[in-house]
């Protein structure tokens, strides 16, 4: 076991599929429940793995409005639903060989993005085991 600071950095697209978005499946979290009508620009997550003396942390950076797992109450007459599925940062430090302490989550926070879909998390969660 070794002190030294070991990093890796990646970015993966987490953009809404075309289809999904002509489909009206696709809601801005920015402004309410708006629909989406066209992708103006790429979406991305970006990650940064540490490791030193044996443990493991992550920084996951989203092209999002928010980085939470559950509902909140933002206001007295104002909820914020989940912007990653629930569970995800749980599953992302298993991936990562850590606890969940050891994975921060947050947001860029555009009002152009959508919540994070299962298969956009899936997706942070590959890229964290390789």
């Amino acid at each position: 076991m070794t002190n030294t600071l070991q990093a890796a950095a990646t970015r993966i697209e987490i953009t809404p599929s075309e289809a999904d978005v002509e489909a009206g499946k696709v809601y801005l979290r920015g402004y309410g429940r708006v629909q989406a009508t066209k992708i103006r620009s790429k979406l991305f997550a970006r990650i940064l793995l540490l490791e030193a003396g044996g443990r493991r942390a992550a920084i996951i950076s989203l092209d999002s409005a928010f980085s939470n797992e559950d509902d909140f109450l933002a206001f007295p007459d104002k909820r914020i639903d989940s912007t990653v599925p629930y569970g995800s940062r749980k599953k992302w430090a298993k991936a990562l060989e850590s606890q969940d302490e050891s994975v921060l989550v947050c947001a860029t926070h555009t009002h152009y993005a959508p919540a994070l879909g299962e298969d956009a998390a899936d997706c942070i969660t590959s890229k964290i085991q390789e």
